[in-house]
């Protein structure tokens, strides 16, 4: 027999005739989940008021008398059948204590991205945590008990990410419904790390991270080379700005042999600081390194991208001129980029940094995937 479905909703009470508000309730009422085996609990709250956001969440919490409690948000508009089709997803799962989905972003001019929960699967949920928000909100669905046994959720500006975290380090890992159930049209999404770092950018996280060594963050993984786990560590300090504890980490793999994707690691953290001559000095000893391809083909193929579109304005000629210095060398070119974000943090104009945090970003993904690739052994 069904079970019934407690459903949560927070939402800013200046929000609450709004159409992103509409389209939340729109999604809650077109359910093809019996209508009696559901409660809806909406709060609201001011959203300037400090700790509004997770009181709002707790409070509801506590009203939920449902089997299985399931969290949406404004702006997220579920498709009709994501009630059924979760509740029967747990129910055919016995061992399973939560459920996540896919879900679609959709910007205010209509361009869409797919949160497919991509690094929990590439990464593990552990690792997979730590690098972003793991899924977005509306999308989880979990048992009462479990709902409880997290206690409440903390009032901090991440309280919904610190809650994912909480819920994967007490081992109420979701199971993941390889399904599109929703689209958002408010997501809030964490932005990429600045050029350079200005400090611990999330408090929370740092108190999580400096709990965790090497071997339990790959507690989902054969690990089989020590020092590539100990650079995956790093890398999440480094995309949190916590670059001390980086700095020391790339300095005791370094000691311990040559491993020019350390030197990489370590210019990164030095290009980061503003000390870009040491950069420049750390990123002269990978010429040997194997993740450069890697690196090359992913931003060669931006670039590319890069040079036509409007966004980006004045930095498409940088991006041009970029794109063909790397294809006469062959190669990626860490020194040449280092160089860009120098003149960059020099200057006004804000479309050459955008151009270059993309470029960052897109060589931190290759550079991590690599290099925890490295550590669990895949080719």
């Amino acid at each position: 027999m069904p079970e019934k479905v407690s459903i949560l909703f927070p939402i800013p009470v200046d929000q609450k005739n709004s159409k992103l508000a509409a389209m939340t309730r729109q999604g809650i009422d077109t359910q093809t989940y019996p209508t009696t085996l559901t409660e809806i609990i909406e709060i609201q709250y001011v959203s300037t008021a400090p700790g509004a956001h997770a009181s709002a969440l707790n409070a509801a919490k506590e009203a939920a008398t449902g089997t299985y409690v399931v969290h949406t948000a404004l702006g997220v508009q579920w498709d009709t059948s994501k009630l059924e089709r979760q509740v029967r997803n747990l129910e055919e799962n016995p061992d399973a204590i939560s459920s996540v989905h896919h879900l679609t972003l959709q910007s205010e001019t209509g361009q869409t991205q797919k949160n497919t929960c991509e690094n929990l699967k590439t990464y593990g949920a552990v690792i997979g945590c730590f690098m972003d928000p793991p899924w977005s909100p509306g999308t989880v669905m979990m048992t009462r008990e479990t709902s409880q046994m997290l206690g409440a959720h903390r009032n901090i500006d991440n309280t919904l990410w610190e809650y994912a975290i909480r819920q994967v380090d007490r081992h109420a890992i979701p199971g993941i419904l390889e399904e599109d159930l929703a689209i958002s049209r408010n997501e809030n999404r964490v932005g990429k790390p600045g050029l350079l770092a200005q400090g611990p950018r999330h408090p929370f996280l740092k108190v999580y991270l400096d709990k965790k060594d090497t071997q339990s963050l790959f507690s989902e993984h054969a690990i089989v080379s020590d020092s590539h786990g100990d650079l995956i560590r790093n890398a999440l300090y480094q995309r949190n700005d916590d670059l001390a504890i980086a700095h020391q980490i790339c300095q005791d793999v370094g000691n311990s042999g040559a491993f020019p994707e350390a030197s990489y690691w370590h210019g990164v953290i030095h290009r980061r600081e503003r000390d870009f001559k040491n950069a420049l000095n750390w990123f002269g000893k990978t010429a040997a390194f194997e993740g450069n391809d890697v690196i090359y083909r992913a931003t060669c193929s931006h670039l590319q991208r890069a040079i036509q579109m409007p966004d980006y304005g004045d930095a498409r000629e940088i991006a041009l001129n970029f794109l063909r210095h790397l294809q006469t060398e062959g190669n990626w070119d860490a020194r040449y980029f280092t160089n860009l974000c120098a003149s960059s943090t020099q200057g006004n104009n804000p479309n050459p940094k955008r151009l270059l945090e993309d470029l960052q970003e897109i060589e931190f993904q290759a550079l991590f995937r690599w290099t925890f690739h490295r550590a669990v052994g895949i080719a």
